[in-house]
């Protein structure tokens, strides 16, 4: 009986990895900075080939003669738990912008309707609502300011002399917002999200390594969950890995 020699145990994995990913927009990186894309359940890559076949006919039995690969097609899935700005605007498919606000004041004009009235500044304050024309304000009891983060406030009821109707305007006091401190997304911007990736193993009973990804397709794959049940959401991206004149990436061994 043979007795071959047994592989060390340290080749069983328990696959456990750090995910980094950077855009590229029409193949030029918008940073060279690697986001890190935090608790993924999984991350997979997998290689379909199409083949074509030939089964001879000038026997009594068909047998393949031939095979030939004329096809091969790449997924890439991964499942994220953590929503940091940039993970939220990839399930968004959409683009940075440009956002600040400088501190000061504001007029929000419109009509004084009973209901919730979005001012177009964030972070307000002082608000008062002025009408007539010689300007009179609301009492204090018909309004408040429900939501000073997003700059909703709400008409509770109408003071004598207005109507739905009447002209009325909300006034009020804006803190300054610092350019890049927040984010701002256009949403959908984008048909699809091209991302560079370097995947890095992390587990302890696995053999170290990393898998370079150099340019991969992917879209967000199922809803986009704003309400849902009382668990953890997460998002699930799908796509493709795009075949370069570097190839489709590299595995590389690391230092244990």
């Amino acid at each position: 009986m043979a007795a071959y020699s047994v592989l060390s145990s340290g080749y069983y994995e328990i696959p456990r990895a750090e995910v980094l990913a950077r855009q590229k927009i029409n193949g030029v990186l918008v940073s060279p900075v690697w986001q890190q894309i935090g608790d993924v359940d999984k991350f997979g890559i997998s290689f379909t080939p199409t083949k074509a076949s030939r089964y001879r006919k000038n026997a009594r039995v068909r047998t393949k003669a031939v095979e030939v690969v004329m096809q091969t097609d790449s997924a890439i899935t991964f499942t994220c738990y953590q929503f940091s700005p940039f993970v939220r605007m990839m399930a968004l498919l959409g683009e940075k912008m440009a956002y600040s606000q400088t501190s000061g004041t504001f007029t929000y004009e419109t009509k004084g309707a009973v209901g919730l009235h979005f001012v177009g500044k964030q972070d307000i304050s002082t608000v008062t609502i002025e009408h007539g024309v010689t300007p009179t304000n609301f009492p204090a009891e018909a309004f408040k300011v429900v939501d000073p983060e997003l700059g909703i406030v709400e008409i509770l009821s109408l003071p004598s002399g207005v109507t739905e109707t009447t002209d009325i305007k909300i006034k009020g006091a804006n803190a300054a917002i610092a350019a890049g401190s927040r984010n701002k997304t256009k949403i959908g911007a984008n048909v699809s999200n091209t991302l560079e990736f370097m995947v890095r193993d992390v587990g302890a009973a696995s053999n170290p390594k990393a898998y370079h990804l150099f340019e991969c397709e992917v879209s967000p794959n199922g809803e986009i969950n704003f309400i849902g049940e009382d668990d953890f959401t997460s998002q699930e991206f799908s796509g493709s890995i795009l075949d370069t004149s570097e190839g489709f990436g590299y595995m590389i061994e690391l230092a244990a």
